[in-house]
């Protein structure tokens, strides 16, 4: 698991968990980081603008880094269905290949994809 999230795989499935708390609990030190080198500044305003500026990047990079694992996890999960036999990428889809998310019992903070055929 690195910063929250885990890929693993069985025989024939793909599990790709996702732990949001995590990954927002590293975010959110990122962010206390940031705004403390603001301590060393002398003026008010300049460490309003430093924790401000600390709170939308870590907002910045949790949206950024949502979308570009999507995008890696769609393009990945392409090329790996376009390689096996019976999948047809230009039909409809596939009644072997089945998508599944759902979020598990343990606090609902997990979310996991579960792609099986």
């Amino acid at each position: 698991m690195i910063y929250g999230l885990s890929i693993y795989r069985s025989e024939r499935s793909i599990y790709l968990s996702i732990d949001f708390y995590l990954a927002f609990s590293y975010l959110l030190y990122l962010s206390i980081y940031l705004a403390s080198l603001s301590i060393y500044a002398s003026d008010l305003s300049i460490i309003f603008l430093f924790i401000y500026l600390s709170i939308y990047i870590s907002i910045y990079l949790s949206i950024y880094l949502s979308i570009y694992l999507s995008i890696y996890l769609f393009i990945y999960l392409s090329i790996k269905l376009s390689l096996h036999p019976s999948f047809h990428p230009f039909s409809s889809i596939h009644p072997s290949f089945i998508l599944h998310a759902k979020r598990t019992q343990s606090w609902g903070r997990n979310f996991h994809v579960h792609l099986c055929h």
